[in-house]
Formats: C-alpha cells, structure tokens, sequence
C-alpha cells in the first residue's frame, strides 16, 4: 500500500453535559501519548496518529486519524481498534 489513513470518531454525548466533556478530555490525556507511542513507535505502523476531542453536531467526541504508508486502511482499522480494545481494560482497571 502506498498510504493509507483511518479515522475513528468516539462519540461521548452531549457537548452540553459538562461531565461528558470532562470524560472525553481525560480520555484524550491518557491516550493521546499511549497511541503515539503503540502505534507509531513500538509497531513503527503510522506516520501520523493523531487523538483529539472535539464537537461534532451536539455530540462531544473523540477522534483519531491514522495514517501508514506501510499497512493497507483494513490492517491499520485492525490496529486502531485493538488499541481502542486496550484502552477499555485500563478503564475498567481505574478506580473511580
């Protein structure tokens, strides 16, 4: 593949809920260097990957864009979602 991208959008609920919102930030501060380094240095798969929280329509979200000249978007999709897996059982690790 000569370069592939994915984006996955996260939808966490109303941009009008404060603790939605406070939810989406503190998932993009405890992923945002955890993707980089999954993704872009330990598997040396993306050349860009990249996790935000923004608002689309009334919905808080999460977005991550990744992009790979070395896997096909199915393979990188793969990817994203196993670390979109591991992210869920850090959640469900955590305390409240």
């Amino acid at each position: 593949p000569s370069n592939s991208a994915v984006t996955v959008i996260l939808h966490f609920g109303s941009r009008h809920n404060l603790q939605v919102r406070a939810q989406a930030a503190l998932f993009e501060q405890l992923f945002q260097d955890a993707l980089l380094t999954d993704l872009r240095t330990r598997q040396q798969l993306a050349y860009v990957a990249h996790l935000a929280v923004g608002v689309h329509g009334d919905t808080t979200a999460v977005t991550l864009s990744v992009q790979s000249s070395k896997v096909s978007a199915a393979e990188l999709d793969d990817r994203v979602n196993a670390f979109l897996a591991g992210t869920v059982d850090i959640l469900e690790g955590m305390s409240e």
